[in-house]
């Protein structure tokens, strides 16, 4: 059994192969549990590969075409930093830039009150790391729950309120970041 709450940030970690990307899509709901049930909002997740959000022919188009107005449009390019990239090609964008891109698209309306972000800072540099974990807290305290995907034990402790620590098909440990993270012979 796994929790995710309202307002709360909760990071998945794991070795690769232990289930994280599959758990991630039980609790969007876009993929059943092998076992129980799934409960609660629907969700969507911010896949890996990030081209796979995109369906049109600029970042301006892209948010334009799930709804967002002219004005609201340019301030998410401002909040992802993406203002120069307004009418770029989405596929000739920097990977960072993708990334902030795909969460931009997810998280520019309150459609989904459940969003899985798998790797949200692969490719980012330092600098997107930190705008990518405000954007988290600040989407968390709108009362979204978030799951993040990751492998970056020290990003997880900076967002994360809980840690379900994953290994060998199940949750190894669930409970609070800062203790989850600080147990080094669990980690191991």
């Amino acid at each position: 059994t796994l929790a995710l709450r309202a307002g709360e940030v909760l990071g998945i970690l794991g070795p690769n192969g232990a289930g994280k990307s599959t758990l991630g899509t039980c609790l969007a709901g876009l993929a059943p549990p092998r076992a129980g049930r799934r409960a609660g909002p629907p969700g969507a997740i911010a896949f890996q590969n990030p081209e796979a959000h995109f369906t049109t022919d600029s970042p301006r188009a892209e948010l334009a075409d799930i709804g967002l107005a002219p004005d609201r449009i340019a301030a998410v390019l401002d909040d992802w930093g993406l203002t120069a990239q307004a009418d770029q090609h989405p596929y000739t964008l920097s990977m960072g830039q993708k990334r902030r891109l795909a969460l931009a698209l997810l998280t520019a309306t309150d459609r989904w009150p459940v969003l899985v972000l798998d790797e949200p800072t692969a490719g980012l540099d330092r600098r997107g790391a930190e705008r990518v974990a405000g954007q988290i807290r600040a989407l968390a305290g709108t009362g979204r729950a978030l799951a993040v995907i990751t492998h970056d034990a020290d990003f997880a402790l900076s967002v994360c309120d809980r840690i379900a620590l994953l290994a060998e098909g199940g949750i190894a440990a669930d409970g609070p970041a800062t203790q989850v993270l600080r147990d080094t012979g669990r980690l191991r």
